[in-house]
């Protein structure tokens, strides 16, 4: 028989395995895109994972070049200074000051999407790590089996009930 202090000792032990699995895989995860799919051995998400960051990164470039150019066509525009002159290369002339507002504006806020879609690509790698570290424990052995059938509903006095009714049966067996 343990006393009091021996039953805290045991329960300030170690975690069981499974649940250190599964914090390992999603502080590994949040540390180092990848890491916590690497370690749930799932090596085919590594290109999703990296292949979003990639993609992000390349808007974060596109959109931010586009950006830098009409901030600097925009500037050029309103200095009041007849030698400045905005022509984009690839672009048609005649731009007023509006439009190149327009369209800078525009270019900044889908560069500010494109940060925060970092941010949302890094949070989901974290939860898939974290779910299939979970999934990992799932028992999906033939043990378990559900089953529907048929089954009457027994005659209740409370609900003014005096027959049996049919009725539908969902059965969660464990073998």
């Amino acid at each position: 028989m343990g006393t009091g202090v021996d039953v805290i000792a045991q329960s300030s032990e170690a975690p069981p395995l499974e649940l250190a699995s599964v914090k390992r895989a999603t502080k590994r995860s949040a540390m180092i895109p990848g890491w916590g799919q690497a370690t749930n051995k799932k090596w085919w998400k590594l290109p999703l994972v990296y292949g979003g960051f990639a993609a992000c990164a390349w808007s974060i470039d596109a959109n931010g070049r586009s950006y830098r150019t009409f901030r600097a066509g925009y500037s050029a525009l309103v200095d009041d200074d007849p030698a400045t002159v905005f022509e984009p290369e690839g672009w048609a002339d005649g731009w007023t000051t509006d439009d190149v507002l327009a369209v800078r504006d525009g270019y900044r806020s889908n560069l500010e999407l494109s940060y925060l879609m970092v941010v949302v690509t890094w949070g989901l790698q974290v939860v898939d790590a974290h779910i299939d570290a979970h999934l990992a424990m799932f028992d999906v052995s033939d043990d378990l089996s559900l089953a529907l059938d048929a089954a009457p509903l027994l005659p209740s006095p409370q609900f003014n009930q005096h027959q049996a009714l049919p009725g539908l049966r969902l059965k969660l067996a464990f073998k």
